[in-house]
């Protein structure tokens, strides 16, 4: 396509020192704009029209400055020096010569490539297309795609998948093109999810499924269910995501899928786990560890260990979180999953803060992050992000913790996690109370409640709950009383979140030392506080029980 920004004059000089080539160079050069704009020897030397007395043509296109040389290593190559000439020359070629050059030189860089031929997938996929070879195109598309998964390149994945799929809906509607679609669609649904378009996932992902009920192929509709399952649980809608997982559960269990089952276990776990139901979400889990699975499905096994340990460190047994982090490690670096990886250094971070590792935690997160960013793991930087910002309230530097809080707020909204956003509105407001900017922290708290009310998340309205109660303690005028925490406290008992208990009694005993008639009570509630964060082994908690006994001894 002729650049209209480019103008017309220097369009014309162009096409005139190409016509001034003689026919034969004119073709080399021809021959190389339908590769591209940089090309190797190598594969231009395929074109049996041009072989003869290529490397004199060269070094005249050179001489002229239409072509650059790059010596190896790892192969000779040659590039266009103005990307107009490259369109131009390109442009002159009639369509049916293009389309015979593009199907010639793909049929030979087939034969040509032998082993090296996976580096080239979307080379091939790129001149079969525009050699009408629709069937040809539309197999290395998708080898393009699967490569790139392999690679952790899931946006690049996602870019091959999205062309097979065009490709595909525009070659013929039989039964067999129809399942292609339905397995290509549930393919761009999940990689739009951890890309963060969750949206366009779930679009993609009901098409899918309604695809499969069409063709009454339960396969597939298991597979389509599942992974609606999956992203209904990321944006939190519980009830929705148990719907599709028990459709597909009971799919997969009639099919022997046993790989399948433990997949929606897990889901079924993680629902469970948002609801803080946490004994059901380890049962789920315990349902994946009895199946049975290191071979067969190793990936999974890691995701329940990686999910099993979260809710031991939330419950406060920190010693059976390391070892179900440990093992998830194991089974992720066997496999070389980047992602698994990704979340599990994170997870890894969180129990080392709580044991008072803050550098080690610090290095953790940080690598999560850049990892996470490096393969486009959206809801693993989201979640780096929030936990740096827990570690710079910790260490009581508010600027840096509003600041990854911010940027953990951004992503979550841009992929429909209301949970992490939640987190980060309340990280937020924690931040703004630091700095006594408690008007602000007040709407952030507001905005965080609102959301974990809204995906029924008991765990992040106790959280936030605790911490209006300590922006309260510190505005002037804002009485709080203790049969207010102590409603907190009795929920966080029959919740089990035992990981907050240090926190409620500490925010208990403020309020009751504050008052020379219970300061006694107070004192001892700050000591029980203490007590609970040393039996936790929750270093953070420790630091703050320890500064507010100080607080109250020194009241008059």
């Amino acid at each position: 396509i002729l650049d209209t920004t480019v103008p017309q004059s220097l369009h014309s000089v162009i096409q005139y020192r190409i016509d001034s080539l003689n026919r034969r160079t004119r073709l080399v050069l021809q021959c190389g704009a339908v590769l591209g704009q940089r090309f190797s020897f190598g594969i231009l030397s395929l074109f049996e029209a041009i072989k003869q007395n290529l490397v004199e043509q060269l070094a005249v296109l050179r001489g002229l400055r239409f072509l650059e040389e790059y010596p190896p290593p790892p192969e000779l190559e040659y590039a266009f020096l103005h990307p107009l000439a490259r369109d131009v020359a390109y442009q002159n070629l009639p369509e049916e010569q293009k389309r015979i050059l593009h199907g010639k030189i793909a049929e030979q860089m087939e034969i040509y490539l032998d082993k090296r031929i996976p580096e080239y997938y979307g080379t091939l996929a790129y001149h079969f297309e525009r050699a009408n070879n629709v069937a040809k195109a539309l197999y290395y598309a998708i080898k393009s795609g699967e490569r790139a998964v392999g690679l952790a390149a899931n946006r690049e994945a996602l870019q091959h998948f999205e062309r097979a799929l065009y490709l595909l809906e525009h070659s013929g509607n039989g039964t067999a093109r129809r399942i292609r679609e339905c397995r290509l669609l549930c393919v761009i649904g999940r990689l739009r999810r951890i890309l963060g378009d969750v949206t366009g996932g779930m679009q993609a992902l009901d098409r899918a499924l309604r695809l499969s009920v069409e063709l009454s192929n339960q396969h597939l509709e298991s597979e389509s269910a599942y992974e609606l399952a999956a992203a209904r649980q990321v944006t939190g809608e519980y009830d929705r995501a148990e719907q599709f997982a028990v459709r597909a559960l009971k799919l997969a269990h009639n099919q022997r899928r046993r790989a399948l089952e433990a997949q929606l276990h897990n889901i079924l776990g993680m629902i469970a786990w948002g609801r803080s139901r946490f004994d059901e979400a380890l049962v789920c889990y315990g349902k994946v560890f009895g199946l049975g699975l290191e071979d067969e499905a190793p990936s999974v096994l890691a995701d329940a260990h990686n999910n099993a340990g979260l809710i031991h460190w939330q419950q406060g047994r920190y010693e059976q979180a390391l070892a179900e982090m440990h093992q998830c490690s194991e089974l992720a670096g066997r496999m070389g999953d980047r992602f698994r990886i990704a979340a599990t250094v994170m997870n890894m971070g969180i129990i080392q803060e709580r044991l008072g590792r803050f550098r080690a935690a610090c290095r953790s997160y940080e690598n999560a992050l850049e990892l996470s960013e490096r393969i486009g793991f959206r809801q693993g930087a989201c979640a780096a992000l929030a936990n740096l910002s827990n570690l710079c309230l910790v260490k009581r530097k508010p600027r840096e913790a509003l600041d990854y809080a911010a940027r953990s707020q951004q992503v979550a909204h841009d992929i429909g996690d209301r949970r992490s956003e939640a987190i980060a509105e309340e990280n937020m407001g924690l931040a703004c109370l630091l700095t006594r900017d408690f008007d602000s922290a007040l709407g952030h708290f507001s905005r965080a409640m609102r959301l974990a009310r809204a995906i029924g998340d008991l765990e992040r309205q106790v959280s936030v709950g605790l911490a209006k109660i300590e922006l309260d303690l510190e505005r002037p005028g804002k009485p709080v009383s203790a049969q207010r925490i102590r409603s907190l406290v009795r929920m966080v008992e029959a919740h089990r979140f035992r990981d907050y208990m240090p926190r409620a009694l500490r925010n208990l005993g403020r309020v009751l030392s504050s008052n020379r008639k219970s300061r006694a009570e107070g004192e001892t509630t700050l000591r029980r506080a203490l007590a609970e964060a040393q039996q936790l082994s929750n270093m953070p908690e420790q630091i703050a029980c320890r500064r507010c006994l100080e607080d109250a001894k020194m009241k008059p």
